[in-house]
């Protein structure tokens, strides 16, 4: 079989899953570094039956896995071999064993620390008395897993180790039948041979890639200059050169470097020379095993010594195969590995049952510290379960959890909405450990306020993050309680706020068994969220630093029982994990860049813009706007001479600069002039718009051309162009820029809409005053009380349209809304997280009955969040109309009427408000409206209109 890659990657493949019950792989350096398609990797078996390739050559091999103790070594039966690439046999898998590679969970029972210590104090007498200078114990980690159908066990074993190989300079290998085997990832090459050329390694020398790469260059460098790491690994190199020569080699060794292998860095020297002496395999074997690397320097024949630490660490284990040479010969080429970082695997006499062994071993010199070297042989072990998806060999759920929130909180999340329950346990440990240590770290501020219904905790979060305009991070437990956070989730993605969605959850493993709590939340917000991170302990999770970014984000933790093991057992180790993550927080925090950024070509968006203004029966719609979009949307309109209908939530409704553009009639007047044809284009900016007209104009029928500039992700209709400004400051910046400048001669068809839009206003100033007790006259003299400076949230459907129609426009008030999907939900919940987010001192909270009723649980946050430490004067006005009244309006016509839409009621607030502590009053007529100011602090104001006054209002409006 030629050594050379075969180019053509698209013949047919089909392979067996006999494969899975006899075979082996071996991946072959050759091309590894050229990409995902090069056929590098050796595979073969004993059965032919298994393979049915048309084009590939064909050929039978060999291979050897002998004992760590070898007396002889015989070649494994292998009838066929071929090369393959990483990407066709991970399609293969994944054809075959379909789903995520889930965590194998095992009862481990790990090496014992005091037979270890034994074995290290005989080392330790051996160099003192016997000459030796280097000796590698081994220790081993054994353990149960359960699985009910061992080759698709295998099958993704094989699959999480090709998957994270692909990136490292490990090389994957395994040797396997149906009732055992071993796989393995090894940095380690023994030799290679083709022709007269041989090669070898030495690896000796380990650092973790995680305390290295915390300051890569200045650490690698000491870790290459390490006194105690150098005289280790110099003993391997001697070694391996001795054999060369002693083979009669000419060699060229390199310098030696440090290399990263997955999660570990290695001191490395590699030796390359020729021979024309003819060896078997068998004398190439033993010639190099076992190097210093794996053995005892200088060399014992008898593996005496190896064997007396053995037992000595109480390994009731046999060595077996691991640090073995494993070989494969394919052609002229003979590839010998060393088989360390491998599991072993073997059935236990019960049908799902596998028994696992990993192994780990440390080169002991006489420098070594034995807690040093127990650290390694922990540190090794752990790759390993990690590379092939088993569970540790101790869960450390909550010190997992923190590490998954240093990286959030370096992203820039620093407040938490935690509903605290028994899966979520670790990341509640975790956060609470993160605020008590920042309560010492007073550079990194943590924030912590907990919830006991999830709905309404992400819909606070959700205000706090838009008040805050920084990403807040909603903790929930597993199942139903992540399930509660769509709705939020789905406001936030709609209204470009950076929501983090951080959902406990069972082990993959019993995702879709029908295993209590076990839904399948890995992708339930996925329609919703930037990013989707599913992971289980020892998952890396990178590319996090846009959470602060316009879309929410989710990230799913799989955690294992015991759930609090890890942090019970040493709770000082916890809080000083907290401290220092909060240090190194503080010190590598994000810098938020205050310059406008700009989008490199906005020519296209310009020239849209450009033609839009040329028109002269043009009619803004101005939507939300953040606070500091808010004077380059004035200047615009201004400069451009615009009329504009400007909607609450814009914070520019009743600017007086704009008093003679704005049009203060509602939307009827607009409604009108855009079906009859008056006006023929409407410019939205901002927000998508409350009003009744904007959802008109995604009638096909109706002629009204539209374009949208946003910052929002959405054009807001199915129809008309739009003009996507994502970037921070573009959406002032572009409206700063655009020209040319319209004259208001221009817009003398502007001015005619305008006098007849000032005359609908009069008139609907007269009907407010007649019908005072009507929804519209409430809102009109509610408007009036609200304090000047007071935040007013308006929850949706009815209540904002009335805002907008009949609020007075003499009052300076910020007005919020959840305008991203129209939902009702949430809204009390909202704007309570709203003003935690804020400096406002009074909130006012205009709600609907049956939003109010959609919320009932919003006023923990006055008594158990943020908000029970503040002096913020707050009102929940509830406009009880008896049910959703706007169906009676919007359904009139439906067949049987609208009742079935209404959900008519007959329900009061008073309880509900003496249920959370607050004040309350039940308004009837406006006189009663006028005495709430003696209301406590803290209210439910209960407004009763009347359906008739109503009625006669929607009746008379022009």
């Amino acid at each position: 079989m030629s050594s050379e890659p075969i180019p053509n990657t698209d013949r047919p493949f089909s392979l067996s899953v006999d494969w899975l019950m006899s075979g082996w792989i071996l991946e072959d350096p050759a091309g590894a570094s050229e990409g995902p398609q090069v056929e590098n990797f050796l595979i073969g078996g004993g059965a032919r039956k298994a393979l049915d390739l048309e084009g590939f050559e064909q050929a039978s091999g060999a291979v050897w896995a002998p004992d760590f103790f070898p007396n002889h070594i015989e070649p494994f039966s292998t009838e066929w071999s071929h090369r393959i690439s990483r990407a066709t046999l991970l399609s293969w898998l994944s054809e075959n064993f379909p789903g995520s590679t889930t965590v194998s969970k095992v009862l481990w029972r790990p090496p014992l620390k005091s037979s270890f210590e034994r074995a290290f104090t005989r080392i330790q007498t051996a160099f003192r008395e016997e000459s030796v200078k280097k000796v590698v114990p081994a220790v081993f980690a054994t353990g149960v897993t359960a699985t009910n159908d061992r080759l698709e066990w295998l099958a993704h074993r094989l699959r999480s180790g090709l998957d994270q190989t692909k990136t490292t300079k490990l090389r994957l290998y395994g040797l396997w039948s149906e009732s055992s085997g071993f796989l393995g990832a090894t940095p380690e090459a023994l030799f290679t041979i083709e022709g007269s050329k041989i090669s070898s390694m030495a690896v000796a020398g380990t650092r973790t890639a995680r305390l290295v790469e915390s300051n890569a260059e200045a650490l690698i460098r000491e870790f290459e200059n390490d006194p105690k790491e150098r005289s280790e690994h110099e003993l391997v190199a001697s070694d391996i050169a001795a054999v060369f020569h002693s083979a009669g080699a000419v060699v060229e060794r390199t310098k030696t470097r440090a290399e990263k292998f997955g999660a570990l860095y290695h001191l490395v020297t590699d030796f390359i020379g020729t021979t024309n002496r003819v060896r078997s395999i068998a004398e190439w074997v033993h010639d190099f095993h076992p190097t210093p690397a794996l053995g005892v320097s200088p060399r014992d024949p008898t593996f005496e010594l190896l064997r007396e630490t053995h037992a000595l660490a109480g390994e009731e284990v046999a060595r077996e195969n691991f640090g073995a040479p494993f070989v494969v010969k394919h052609g002229d080429r003979v590839d010998a590995i060393v088989a360390i970082r491998q599991i072993r695997w073997s059935t236990t006499g019960k049908d799902d049952r596998l028994a696992l062994t990993v192994g780990s071993g440390c080169g002991v010199v006489p420098e070594s510290d034995p807690e040093r070297e127990w650290n390694e042989l922990s540190a090794k072990r752990s790759a390993v379960m990690r590379l092939f998806r088993l569970s540790p060999e101790e869960s450390r759920p909550v010190f997992w959890s923190l590490e998954i929130l240093e990286k959030l909180l370096a992203a820039g999340v620093r407040r938490f909405v935690v509903c605290a329950g028994a899966r979520n346990a670790p990341l509640v440990v975790a956060v609470e450990a993160l605020r008590n240590a920042s309560t010492e770290v007073s550079e990194t501020k943590v924030i912590v306020e907990s919830f006991f219904e999830e709905r309404a905790a992400a819909f606070y979060a959700l205000g706090l993050s838009r008040a805050l305009r920084e990403p807040v991070a909603i903790v929930t437990t597993s199942g139903t309680a992540a399930a509660e956070l769509l709705p939020a989730i789905a406001e936030a993605d709609f209204s470009a706020v950076p929501l983090v969605a951080i959902t406990a959850d069972r082990p993959r493993r019993l995702r879709l068994s029908g295993a209590p709590q076990s839904i399948p939340q890995n992708q339930i917000f996925s329609a919703f969220v930037s990013h989707s991170w599913d992971l289980e302990e020892g998952d890396a999770f990178e590319s996090v630093g846009d959470v602060d970014g316009p879309r929410p984000s989710h990230v799913n933790l799989c955690l294992e029982e015991p759930l609090l093991a890890d942090a019970e057992s040493a709770p000082e180790l916890l809080n000083r994990a907290a401290r220092e993550i909060l240090k190194r927080v503080s010190s590598t925090r994000l810098e938020i860049d205050g310059s406008v950024m700009v989008s490199a070509d906005n020519s296209l968006a310009n020239a849209a813009l450009a033609t839009k203004l040329a028109e002269p029966r043009l009619v803004a719609i101005v939507g939300g706007l953040a606070f500091d979009e808010r004077e380059a949307v004035a200047s615009f309109l201004l400069g451009h001479a615009i009329p504009c209908l400007l909607e609450g939530t814009s914070g520019l409704r009743g600017d007086p600069r704009l008093a003679s553009l704005e049009l203060l009639s509602g939307d009827r007047s607009l409604q009108r002039m855009c079906l009859s044809g008056e006006v023929e284009h409407i410019l939205r900016l901002g927000g998508v718009p409350t009003t009744r007209v904007w959802r008109d104009l995604d009638d096909v029928a109706t002629i009204t051309q539209t374009l949208s500039i946003s910052k929002l992700r959405f054009a807001g209709l199915g129809r008309g162009q739009f003009i996507h400004l994502p970037l921070p400051g573009e959406f002032s910046s572009f409206l700063k820029g655009a020209t040319p400048k319209i004259q208001r001669a221009s817009r003398k068809n502007g001015e005619q809409w305008l006098r007849e839009d000032r005359a609908a206003a009069e008139k609907t100033e007269v009907l407010l005053k007649k019908r005072p007790l009507s929804e519209a006259g409430f809102v009109r003299r509610l408007s009036e009380l609200i304090p000047k400076g007071s935040l007013v949230y308006i929850g949706n459907s009815l209540p904002i349209r009335w805002w907008d129609l009949a609020a007075t426009r003499t009052s300076s008030v910020a007005v919020e809304a959840n305008r991203g999907v129209n939902g009702i939900d949430g809204q009390i919940s909202t704007a309570f997280g709203l003003a935690a987010g804020s400096s406002a001192k009074e909130l006012w909270v205009l709600v609907g009955d049956l939003t109010a009723l959609y919320d009932l649980s919003a006023p923990w946050a006055l008594h158990y969040g943020a908000l029970a430490k503040t002096t913020l004067k707050v009102r929940v006005v509830v406009l009880n109309n008896s049910g959703g009244r706007i169906f009676k309006r919007v359904l009139a016509k439906a067949p049987g009427g609208s009742a079935p839409f209404e959900n008519a009621h007959t329900l009061e607030f008073k309880n509900w408000a003496a249920m959370w502590d607050l004040g309350y009053a039940r308004v009837m007529n406006q006189d009663e409206l006028e005495n709430v100011g003696q209301l406590r602090d803290r209210a439910v104001i209960e407004i009763v209109p009347s359906s008739d006054e109503t009625a006669e209002f929607w009746a008379e409006l022009p």
